[in-house]
């Protein structure tokens, strides 16, 4: 996310361990939970000024100052590189509108948007397959049916469904943003399932709650990627799910912009793992869902998940 958003990539995987920056981008969450209330109720402002040389404060501003720096080093770098930027810059004819200011929104929001938040669900994703035996042999028989690595491409992995499947269900066992996303009530206000909402008000719906409820899903609470493939349609376990109200990357036109990039990644990532390895979920783990440490205020706060990786032998 770093290269393809500024240019500049950290080399986690080639230093073996994780930039002091991606630690800095994890400790900030709480302090956003607090910039939400901060916003939404004007008394909390008060408190504003008691947290103000906190240490969540202070990494949220050190944070957004790399983030800068490193904008203003990507804008120099000119419209070559096969990145967010260059794209961007190829759709608008206006080049110049395009502001310091602006560019350091932007790639403020890629880092916070797109890069843990793909991470939490791929760790939810593989620790529910790792514990749900017949998801993870019928992931395995389904991506093993490519014959090179070659042949592993964004497009091909976007036929596979039973791999969708697999990352629907564990964006709603576990939607990735824990905070409610809100909605503003429109101007002159608006009815919402026969409740009136005043204009300005501000409404979401917890995520959490609306996946885990069993009149939406059948057996909500167990890892079922079955529910999301076309021939549920006609499966009787399935006939009363709600599908509608999973909607992890939000919904209208303020849903995410990453939504399709996400998919492509996270599939990307699933399928070259075991594609080339056989997975174990080690045995201290198999509560990793429910350890203390998986705490969230808007993104969540995971705790390590120990795999055993075994070379497939072809």
């Amino acid at each position: 996310m770093a290269d393809l958003s500024t240019g500049e990539s950290l080399y986690c995987m080639e230093k073996g361990e994780m930039d002091p920056f991606v630690d800095m981008i994890l400790n900030v969450s709480p302090f956003i939970g607090l910039l939400q209330l901060f916003n939404r109720l004007p008394l909390t402002r008060l408190l504003y000024k008691m947290v103000s040389s906190q240490k969540g404060l202070k990494t949220w501003l050190e944070t957004v100052d790399i983030v800068a720096q490193k904008a203003e080093k990507r804008e120099k770098m000119g419209n070559d590189r096969p990145d967010f930027m260059t794209m961007i810059w190829a759709e608008n004819d206006d080049r110049e509108s395009w502001t310091r200011d602006k560019i350091i929104n932007f790639a403020q929001l890629l880092f916070f948007a797109g890069s843990e938040t793909s991470a939490t669900t791929l760790s939810v994703v593989m620790f529910h397959l790792l514990t749900t035996p017949h998801a993870y042999k019928r992931l395995t028989e389904e991506l093993r049916t490519i014959e090179s690595d070659e042949e592993i491409t964004i497009s091909r992995l976007a036929t596979m469904e039973y791999l969708t499947a697999c990352i629907d269900e564990g964006m709603r066992m576990r939607p990735v943003v824990a905070a409610v996303i809100p909605r503003v009530g429109p101007r002159g206000g608006g009815m919402v399932d026969g409740h009136y909402i005043p204009e300005g008000t501000t409404v979401g719906v917890p995520q959490w709650a609306t996946h885990h409820m069993d009149s939406n899903f059948f057996e909500a609470n167990s890892y079922l990627p079955e529910r999301w493939l076309k021939s549920s349609a006609n499966d009787p376990r399935f006939a009363a799910d709600q599908k509608g109200a999973c909607q992890p990357f939000a919904k209208g036109p303020r849903n995410c912009l990453g939504k399709g990039f996400a998919y492509g990644m996270m599939r990307m990532f699933l399928s070259k793992l075991i594609w080339h390895f056989d997975i174990e979920l080690k045995p201290e783990d198999r509560d990793w869902d429910v350890k203390p440490s998986f705490t969230s205020v808007v993104f969540w706060a995971k705790p390590k998940m120990h795999v055993k990786l075994t070379p497939v032998q072809r």
